[in-house]
């Protein structure tokens, strides 16, 4: 890109700061999530609260279903709105709008790589024997 430089001055993004912020929201609370479920299964297991069960479940389960249910409410929460089609052939690279389609199209295939991310760590903490000992 910079062996094309604009060929004219293009008028300040509005969008930015919020193209931004949907393309960070999505790791972030894959990290939340991530260090929620261990720290609290290891609170869990470290007091005892593996063999305590609420409906046949055990707590710690709970737990984790809990926490992965409020992390895919906010992931998808972030989600940006589709933006329309762009044309195939990028004529200005630095156009806003051709630059909006781009990143909001990144930030939508990355909230569904984040939510498969997300559902695969609870599903290993919920099927792990966590509180079972050992290494």
């Amino acid at each position: 890109m910079d062996d094309y430089p604009p060929p004219r001055p293009t008028a300040p993004d509005r969008d930015t700061r919020a193209s931004a912020w949907h393309l960070a929201a999505p790791p972030a609370v894959f990290l939340v999530h991530f260090g929620a479920v261990y720290g609290w299964t290891g609170l869990a297991c470290g007091l005892g609260w593996a063999a305590q069960r609420w409906g046949g479940v055990t707590v710690v389960h709970i737990g984790i279903l809990l926490l992965t249910a409020v992390a895919l409410a906010v992931l998808w929460s972030t989600r940006p709105p589709a933006e329309p089609e762009a044309p195939s052939e990028i004529e200005n690279p630095y156009d806003p709008a051709e630059r909006r389609h781009f990143i909001a199209t990144t930030s939508r295939m990355l909230v569904w790589l984040v939510t498969v991310a997300t559902v695969m760590v609870a599903l290993t903490s919920v099927f792990a024997r966590s509180c079972a000992g050992g290494l």
